[in-house]
């Protein structure tokens, strides 16, 4: 795993606490980005952070429109971002929704997804004009939230397969994505929700991380958003779906491990050979037989300590 050295985090930490650094003590590739994602100025030699953590703000941010989102839409508390999306799906072809708390947020298959304050949690209205990436979506934006990670913490993260953000053996997010179809028009609603400074210690829930206890501190929440969305956008719109599934093998912690899968009635156990070129998983069992599986609840996945059921009873 590549990870910042103790002296450029240390530099990252002071940055996102709004101090000015000296610039030759952060790499040019996150002064870069960051420049993009219009959260820093100069002064001097120095670089100066204008990080935010005041999500509300986003509503007015140049980039996010710049995107091309057509309803950028705060709210402190909300059922679920999902469904509101739903409720104006007719009247934007790009949106999106982000929340402090969601009261009924939901992963796969209808679990609750806790959306406790101190995360990110929103879904993307998008009009997918390019039909080949449907099959792969939700490793897409997987690809998309690694690299907007990546590129603002100079940290390593990893996908399991088919939704989960990684560090480590632990869980830190997931996606869910429902598509929509209108006429010729397909749009696509993509939920992501992501442990940023809520702290999952005291969830009840086995083998799931925040960033903040990754670091040590707390991470304003505006940059990482704003870094998801462009991720989001060059992937859908400037990715190839042979470059999306390339990026996914390098990024995955799924390949080569023993497995299990349950498939309605049906649980195929074995080894994950691969990744097909339309995103279904590769597994070869203990008889040699050869799955390809689109869809499937991973019941067991080696070396991973993220358990879907905690001792309290709630769901993730």
């Amino acid at each position: 795993m590549t990870n910042s050295s103790s002296s450029t985090l240390s530099a990252i930490k002071n940055l996102y606490n709004n101090k000015c650094i000296q610039r030759s003590s952060l790499p040019h590739e996150l002064i870069n980005y960051l420049l993009t994602l219009e959260s820093i100025t100069f002064k001097n030699d120095s670089v100066c952070g204008n990080f935010s953590d005041n999500m509300k703000l986003l509503e007015n941010d140049t980039l996010l429109k710049s995107i091309g989102f057509q309803l950028i839409k705060y709210f402190y508390s909300i059922d679920s971002t999902m469904s509101y999306v739903k409720k104006v799906v007719d009247n934007y072809s790009r949106a999106i929704i982000f929340s402090e708390v969601q009261t009924k947020g939901r992963g796969r298959a209808g679990r609750i997804w806790l959306s406790p304050p101190g995360g990110i949690w929103l879904s993307i209205l998008w009009q997918v004009e390019r039909k080949e990436l449907l099959e792969i979506l939700s490793l897409a934006v997987g690809v998309a939230v690694v690299n907007a990670l990546k590129k603002l913490l100079l940290i390593d993260f990893k996908l399991k397969w088919p939704n989960d953000i990684m560090f480590l053996a632990k869980k830190i997010g997931g996606i869910l994505i429902e598509n929509m179809f209108k006429d010729d028009k397909v749009l696509s609603i993509i939920g992501i929700g992501l442990n940023v400074n809520n702290k999952m210690k005291f969830s009840g829930l086995q083998g799931v991380i925040s960033l903040s206890e990754i670091l040590g501190f707390n991470m304003p929440r505006n940059v990482i958003l704003k870094a998801i969305a462009l991720e989001v956008a060059r992937i859908l719109e400037k990715t190839s779906a042979e470059d999306i599934i390339n990026l996914w093998r390098r990024m995955n912690l799924t390949i080569g491990r023993k497995i299990a899968v349950k498939i309605n009635h049906l649980v195929v156990e074995g080894t994950v050979l691969d990744i097909s070129p339309r995103g279904k998983l590769v597994i070869e069992d203990s008889k040699g037989k050869v799955w390809e599986i689109s869809y499937g609840d991973v019941k067991y996945l080696e070396g991973i300590e993220y358990k879907r059921f905690s001792p309290h009873g709630t769901f993730r």
